[in-house]
């Protein structure tokens, strides 16, 4: 299975795109119903079928039952959910007869969290095509999937190539762009929940419900969030740039800013766990901005990074902001907080060491401070020290 490709963040739906969706739609519903018996039921027995078929139907019934079109909604995902299984299952290793091995079949089909993942990114999907509206993880949520978000960027894949490879509908580029949507929105925010299976894997350091493949899927995640944040970094340091004069004098001022997420990344991932990739974003920033001695508001740092991620605006770095998660002893913090309690405390090694470098000569009498952001009553408190929830839910609608 090849890495798909990273899709561009700009999901474009007016109405001519909502009808070549909406026409997609039709169209696969058509030619299942005028073709063969879906071949996926031919690769394992008649109990397994069951299994499968009920599953689906259990699945699609909580997912679209308030839907106004939900027999359409339901029809199309069990229709391209038969046949996205069928092209996993043809990838299995095969046995002498060339067909998919037994066991390997009874494996993809036994594992729910998978198939719950697919079924998700498919609904998803569908539901994108009937209402034109981008809702992402809405309905993973209202069907209790979140637990089986990180197996959705493994699907994700399935679904794309599959869409692309072996789809006999043409593709509009509308649903193309929003399986790149899910995406990125699982590298940013969704996979990023205390006690989702993200955080498990990377706790469990290969233990209990670490499966096999679990290694290679979880360094694919971890270079495509790498490079989701080195380029909304890379756009807003240019685009600060190109605004302040200060910054402009400062030749090494992006590529300081790509080696403090880098740092961050590296040394301190687990800054992610309940927080969106774009507020550590504005942190690095931010926080490169002071090592050089300048001032800037945050406010405009943080409408650099969210012009650097056209599909969310400011809405990410507002105060009191509940990005993730269910009501605890205290509010997630906004980004003059986080970036006061939690990120400077952690990476003020970094850009000490960093502003000390010979690499840039300072001007005469000129001294550098890593300023805590002008705030009242703020608390050092670091985020991964609070008690955890036993339970965590998503806040669907930024």
């Amino acid at each position: 299975m090849q890495v798909a490709e990273d899709a561009p963040e700009v999901v474009l739906f007016d109405e001519p795109a909502l009808a070549a969706a909406q026409q997609w739609m039709h169209d696969l519903l058509a030619q299942a119903a005028k073709g063969p018996p879906n071949e996926v039921f031919k690769l394992f027995k008649r109990e397994m079928t069951v299994h499968v078929v009920n599953q689906a139907n259990a699945f699609c019934k909580s997912a679209f039952s308030s839907e106004d079109n939900s027999m359409q909604c339901i029809n199309c995902t069990t229709t391209l959910y038969h046949r996205v299984l069928h092209t996993v299952l043809l990838q299995q290793p095969k046995d002498e007869f060339h067909k998919p091995d037994d066991e390997a079949v009874h494996s993809i089909v036994a594992n729910t969290p998978f198939q719950i993942a697919l079924l998700a990114c498919i609904a998803e999907l569908v539901s994108f095509a009937a209402s034109g509206r981008a809702c992402f993880p809405a309905l993973t949520a209202r069907t209790n999937a979140l637990g089986c978000i990180f197996d959705m960027w493994e699907a994700l894949l399935y679904v794309q190539h599959h869409l692309l490879k072996m789809g006999t509908v043409a593709l509009p580029d509308s649903i193309e762009g929003y399986l790149g949507y899910m995406r990125i929105r699982i590298a940013e925010e969704v996979a990023w929940m205390t006690g989702s299976p993200l955080y498990t894997i990377m706790t469990e350091g290969g233990g209990g419900t670490f499966r096999p493949g679990d290694t290679s899927l979880l360094q694919d995640f971890i270079l495509a969030v790498s490079r989701l944040a080195m380029s909304r970094a890379q756009q807003a340091a240019l685009s600060l740039l190109d605004r302040l004069e200060e910054l402009a004098i400062i030749p090494t001022f992006v590529q300081d800013c790509l080696a403090t997420v880098d740092a961050m990344l590296m040394e301190h991932l687990d800054l992610l766990f309940d927080q969106h990739l774009s507020r550590l974003v504005s942190c690095c920033v931010y926080g490169t901005i002071r090592m050089h001695n300048v001032v800037v508001a945050m406010k405009r740092v943080n409408q650099a990074v969210a012009s650097a991620s056209p599909h969310h605006g400011m809405e990410v770095f507002q105060a009191d902001d509940e990005s993730i998660g269910e009501e605890t002893e205290e509010p997630v913090r906004n980004v003059r907080q986080l970036y006061n309690d939690v990120f400077l405390p952690r990476m003020r090694p970094f850009l000490q060491q960093k502003e000390s470098s010979p690499e840039e000569p300072k001007k005469k009498g000129a001294t550098t401070k890593l300023s805590r952001l002008p705030l009242r009553s703020l608390s050092a408190k670091d985020i991964n020290s609070r008690r955890q929830p036993e339970k965590k839910i998503l806040n669907l609608m930024r």
